[in-house]
């Protein structure tokens, strides 16, 4: 759910014109990125075996670490252009992820083992 809400606030900031804008959609994200965060921890506690349920967490945080490596590097790719696609192309790299995302979340298990 969290994830939907995030892919929807990232589909709405891509139509707008203006980095000004786009700030009242800063807390709509910020809940959605919130619920996705806190969904992959308790679901990587209570689905994994209890032998690995320390390195999966563990991995969901190197995962988010990872990902604000990426975000660094966009932004830095970005922060010379004075255009509208400076604050509009790190939007649309998140589109990329989904799809992967979902193919995976297709052979998640759905309860624990």
């Amino acid at each position: 759910m969290g994830c939907l809400l995030e892919r929807m606030s990232h589909f709405l900031m891509l139509a707008r014109h203006s980095a000004i804008s786009n700030l009242d959609f800063t807390l709509f994200l910020q809940c959605a990125r919130r619920l996705t965060i806190q969904s992959a921890v308790s679901y990587a506690s209570e689905v994994c075996p209890t032998a690995l349920r320390g390195y999966l967490t563990t991995y969901v945080n190197l995962c988010w670490v990872i990902g604000q490596f990426i975000a660094a590097g966009v932004l830095l790719g970005v922060q010379d252009r004075t255009d509208q696609w400076a604050y509009k192309i790190p939007f649309a790299i998140q589109w990329v992820w989904p799809l992967p995302l979902f193919i995976l979340a297709t052979f998640a298990p759905g309860e624990s083992l």
